[in-house]
């Protein structure tokens, strides 16, 4: 029903996968069209992960981040329920539903 509460209880979080990737990211509308200081953020790295030991090692990267391992620890970064009113909605944003949380509290 509408106004309920619902509780969530997380039991054992673990990563679904042994890779792992970053990159950068800006939103089209926080620079200005034709700013001279856009850069190419289609650029990604990919990251081997090993759970035994916590480290994340970059796998055919530049070769100037050949050899960089670094520490891990695994959050959870989107959880959530259906929205009201049928809705579709992005995890990008959060909301009463949940959405994109970044949590490190588990």
């Amino acid at each position: 029903e509408p106004g309920d509460t619902l509780k969530v209880k997380f039991e054992k979080i673990w990563p679904n996968r042994p890779h792992g990737f970053c990159s950068r990211r800006i939103a089209p509308h926080v620079l200005e069209p034709g700013d001279p200081n856009m850069v190419d953020l289609s650029e990604r790295l990919t990251f081997r992960l090993d759970f035994e030991n916590s480290t994340a090692t970059v796998e055919g990267g530049p070769s100037s981040l050949s050899d960089l391992t670094v520490p891990i620890q695994p959050m959870l970064g989107c959880f959530g329920v259906a929205p009201a009113r049928g809705q579709a909605i992005s995890t990008a944003t959060s909301g009463p539903y949940g959405g994109n949380m970044d949590y490190k509290g588990f």
